[in-house]
């Protein structure tokens, strides 16, 4: 089965922790990075080893851009490569100063630039999956930030190319309203990261802060591992959704993840986990994941 995985931001222990646990589960699985693996974490180096050496455009472990690797393509032609040529004497940091965690892992030189660089511009911006249930097929579109269906029918169409679209499919933050759709019609299912479900507004429209967030026809998987939290309570964490059948994974457990917020001792930890079900109603149906799941069932 296909499972997306959201923004990993130099989290690279949290990343082998959730593939390791899937690939238990499915030792057949095959994987979709949704871009933003750079930035934030204290992994990014780690990370990106792992990706330069295991990603391919369709093998088991796939990937799309993100805005940070395009953020650091920006910086490379704008100050490493002239810095590199001469044609500057010095060069502004990289944003959330990538160029230090990377200087600090001994990866700061020409040549391993250069190879981030061709790794990142050979990401495609967009992927679709044609998945396969019992009842039915359904076709699913994967991209970093919100997507237009629109943009979709006119790359299908051959008269766009992907990167003309690439302010939406890489920054796009559409999509957070309870009634946003990505497709009216229902015939596909966008799967999509960059805007962290942490936030306390997330309740306020019908997700629970922390999780992956259901929309019409839409999936948010960036669950705000490397942001923390952005109201004490809610734990963050990476997740991964299976594309077969919406089933939900998590690096950690909401205990583990309230130990890591050093919320004090296993009872203290307890108290809060139990207060974060209690207040976001986590129990409750998520009535639009159910008609997600119907309509990859075909019913």
């Amino acid at each position: 089965m296909h499972y997306a995985i959201g923004d990993v931001h130099g989290c690279y222990q949290a990343m082998k922790k959730l593939i390791g646990k899937i690939e238990r589960e499915d030792a057949d699985a095959q994987f979709i990075l949704i871009g933003d693996v750079i930035d934030r974490g204290g992994e990014t180096p780690e990370v990106l080893e792992w990706c330069m050496k295991n990603v391919t455009r369709d093998g088991k472990y796939q990937m799309l851009m993100g805005n940070h690797e395009l953020m650091f393509m920006e910086w490379c032609s704008r100050e490493w490569f002239p810095y590199c040529e001469g044609k500057k004497k010095s060069y502004e940091h990289a944003h959330y100063h990538a160029d230090e965690d990377l200087k600090k892992a001994g990866l700061l030189t020409g040549q391993s630039v250069e190879k981030i660089f061709s790794f990142f511009r050979s990401l495609p911006i967009v992927k679709e999956k044609t998945v396969i249930s019992p009842d039915g097929r359904q076709r699913i579109v994967l991209a970093h930030a919100w997507a237009k269906k629109e943009e979709m029918e006119e790359i299908r169409s051959g008269n766009r190319r992907p990167k003309e679209y690439f302010k939406t499919f890489l920054l796009d933050r559409a999509g957070q309203e309870r009634d946003a759709a990505y497709d009216p019609e229902g015939k596909e299912i966008l799967i999509h990261g960059h805007t962290p479900t942490t936030g306390v507004d997330v309740y306020e429209n019908g997700g629970v802060p922390g999780r992956i967030v259901y929309r019409k026809h839409a999936v948010n998987i960036d669950c705000g591992l490397s942001h923390g939290s952005a109201d004490y309570d809610v734990p963050a964490n990476l997740a991964a959704i299976c594309l077969e059948n919406l089933k939900e994974y998590y690096a950690y457990s909401l205990e583990e993840c309230y130990a890591n917020m050093h919320f004090g001792d296993a009872e203290a930890v307890k108290r809060a986990v139990s207060a974060y079900k209690q207040k976001y109603h986590f129990s409750r149906p998520d009535l639009m994941r159910i008609d997600l799941i119907r309509q990859i069932n075909g019913a």
